[in-house]
């Protein structure tokens, strides 16, 4: 335990991209975790250079008992994977100071000052790095904004409307390959509490009155229905739409219907997604609506 050092990271703080397995064997040395594989008989292979291997569920057990070890031996001074995560997953379910000083206690997480600090930290970096392309993200590829209205009294006369988006890439082949985009790296230190709200004039978006959208008209007919759809990729996108409507019309009084739109396209795929890039966009002033 007194080899592990506190390199599993480059900079402080470690994103949630930064926490991942691969970070956790880098940060636990194979002879601690054999250590803990023999003690509780999940191995008996005599290894000391590299992890003995074993099942998975067995694997993350003795991952988190070594990083036990390492944040009780180091006296909370090397800050593991487990010990962040479990604390920040703490705070964001519950929001219960004391259930943190409790997992603190029994050496499973940071302590509730370590917690503000590296949440601070995470604020901090996301303020300074507002204006840049999201970490991970690889220029000149296509992406998706996702946007949704954040209102606050919504029971008062004088209502607040802004809107908080995000961005998502899907992780291709080719893109794997593609030199993501790292920011330049700005020194946080660990021993910040408060973030200071960055002063900036936050730009007002406003198209105009709000109008009814116009949708593509259906001409009734007997023996065809004329629809306007435009081309390219956007004819498939309308008979898929008119397919979905015709679907659900025919199997209304159906026990087992078809699933929601989102559903229905999916069941469409042949092949989804596991892995996309997230990221998250600067507020806009404004109604999602305008």
């Amino acid at each position: 335990m007194r080899s592990c050092t506190q390199t599993w990271y480059e900079n402080w703080p470690p994103l949630s991209s930064d926490i991942t397995g691969e970070s956790v064997r880098k940060l636990v040395t194979p002879l601690l975790f054999n250590f803990v594989a023999w003690l509780r008989g999940f191995s008996e292979d005599p290894e000391a250079s590299e992890h003995v291997k074993v099942s998975e569920g067995h694997a993350i057990k003795i991952f988190s008992i070594c990083q036990d070890l390492i944040n009780v031996s180091s006296k909370a001074k090397i800050q593991t994977p487990k010990s962040l995560a479990l604390a920040m997953v703490a705070r964001q379910i519950s929001g219960c100071s004391s259930l943190i000083n409790v997992l603190n206690g029994l050496g499973h997480c940071i302590s509730l000052s370590s917690t503000m600090a590296y949440d601070s930290a995470l604020a901090q970096k996301t303020i300074n790095t507002s204006n840049d392309i999201p970490t991970n993200f690889v220029p000149e590829e296509y992406v998706n904004l996702v946007c949704d209205n954040i209102d606050f009294g919504d029971l008062i006369v004088k209502q607040t409307h802004v809107t908080c988006g995000i961005i998502t890439q899907k992780m291709t082949a080719q893109s794997e390959y593609s030199l993501p985009y790292f920011s330049d790296s700005i020194i946080i230190g660990k021993s910040q509490r408060t973030v200071n709200a960055p002063f900036c004039v936050i730009p007002e978006y406003n198209l105009g009155e709000r109008e009814t959208p116009t949708f593509h008209k259906v001409h009734e007919d007997a023996l065809s229905m004329l629809i306007a759809v435009k081309d390219g990729a956007g004819r498939i996108a309308y008979k898929l739409d008119l397919a979905y409507a015709l679907s659900k019309m025919a199997q209304a009084a159906d026990e087992n219907p078809l699933p929601g739109w989102t559903g229905f396209n999916t069941m469409l795929c042949q092949e989804i997604p596991a892995v996309q890039r997230v990221g998250y966009l600067p507020v806009i002033n404004g109604s999602p609506t305008e």
